[in-house]
């Protein structure tokens, strides 16, 4: 397989996160569902990441670059969730603790998912997966998760299970705090 690099990169390589390329058929294949060739239509790419104990996923096309090895520069009398800024690029970008936000606890970690939005903001998480092809289900309304205003769904994977996060919600929540700040 041959090794890619996914979405805008910077130039710094020790920066950037090279994911080996997905091969199309094992993408495809049936994720433990009855009708596979119903949920090929559905299949999309998600990034699949751990942030605390819990594996999330973001649509491939939310995330613009993946950073290791950044440096916060905290600012003070902010919510916990707020690592502080990082620069990318010469712009600051809000650090978000995706733990602190889901009310967890916070997370010791230098990994961070530029988002491709216009609010200039990013997640930290604790570990990247992949780039995988799933299939997005409804979360089990049984669940307590299902009340949890930033998660989307459930993608299932070949692989794995992970909750989709809704990332237009957590910045609209993350900038709507913030505000009396």
């Amino acid at each position: 397989m041959k090794k890619v690099k996914p979405f805008d990169t910077v130039e710094e390589p020790e920066e950037v996160v090279i994911f080996d390329e997905v091969d199309e058929l094992e993408a495809l294949e049936d994720v433990d569902s009855p009708s596979s060739e119903e949920n090929l239509v559905d299949q999309k790419i998600y990034l699949i990441f751990l942030s605390g104990d819990n594996t999330y996923a973001v649509e491939a096309q939310s995330v613009k670059e993946i950073l290791h090895r950044t440096e916060v520069f905290p600012l003070p009398f902010l919510p916990a969730f707020v690592s502080g800024l990082i620069n990318y690029n010469g712009s600051p970008y809000t650090a978000i603790d995706l733990e602190e936000l889901l009310n967890n606890k916070s997370q010791i970690s230098d990994i961070f998912l530029i988002l491709n939005t216009d609010n200039n903001s990013c997640l930290k998480v604790d570990d990247v997966f992949q780039f995988e092809r799933g299939i997005v289900r409804e979360i089990n309304s049984d669940s307590p998760l299902a009340k949890n205003e930033y998660l989307k769904a459930v993608v299932q994977t070949k692989q794995r299970t992970a909750f989709l996060l809704d990332v237009s919600k957590i910045e609209e929540s993350v900038k709507n705090r913030l505000k009396g700040f």
